[in-house]
């Protein structure tokens, strides 16, 4: 089947504005197009360090995210993560989780992304807490909370997402978020950072009407 593939980081700020628009094309497309998420790895290595180093620079791009893309940052992530001193950011918890969640319902990976995004960004909650993503698992696809775990601290999953941070690197992408589509033989780029959903869905009928050459 042909695919539309998301690649994100539960960390990017673009990201978690692009998110929802991801979950109405899907919405829309679902029945036409495969969905599938790839974690990016925004921040992993020498780059995992505490949030509040990069505080200013995230106060300061937030007006501009929630202006274009019309989401909110809550007070919560404001005044908890954000100002913080001690909260690391990792891209890796959040990757694994996904890897894990995708095992149990793989056809609500991009809800599970959305929904993770919305718990950091807007709820405040800990990306690195094992809670903020059993709710959700339990939320989304009924995944009971030990079965979860023991797939979430299984180091298989932790492979996993760093191979699809390499993967991810192989194909090139060096910005989040990115939207690609597979149509079975070759990628193709559909939107590199945010794109509205009209936009999108002028390309997607395109595809759909065999207008454009992929």
């Amino acid at each position: 089947m042909k695919e539309i593939i998301y690649i994100y980081d539960a960390l990017c700020g673009w990201c978690y504005g692009f998110s929802p628009v991801v979950k109405q094309l899907k919405a829309q497309y679902g029945q036409q197009f495969a969905f599938s998420v790839r974690s990016g790895g925004m921040v992993t290595g020498e780059r995992v360090e505490p949030l509040a180093r990069k505080a200013a620079y995230i106060k300061g791009a937030m007006p501009r995210v929630e202006e274009v893309t019309g989401v909110k940052f809550g007070e919560p992530f404001l005044h908890g993560p954000l100002a913080s001193p001690t909260y690391v950011s990792d891209s890796t918890p959040p990757a694994v989780a996904l890897a894990a969640f995708r095992s149990f319902a793989l056809d609500q990976a991009v809800e599970f992304a959305h929904e993770v995004q919305r718990a950091f960004y807007h709820e405040g909650k800990d990306l690195h807490a094992e809670k903020t993503y059993t709710e959700i698992a339990q939320r989304l696809a009924g995944v009971d909370e030990a079965a979860f775990l023991a797939r979430y601290r299984d180091p298989l999953y932790r492979i996993q997402a760093e191979d699809e941070f390499m993967e991810v690197q192989g194909w090139g992408v060096q910005s989040f978020p990115t939207l690609l589509y597979f149509n079975g033989q070759q990628l193709f780029l559909l939107a590199q950072g945010y794109a509205p959903l009209a936009n999108l869905d002028e390309v997607m009928q395109k595809i759909l009407r065999q207008e454009v050459a992929v």
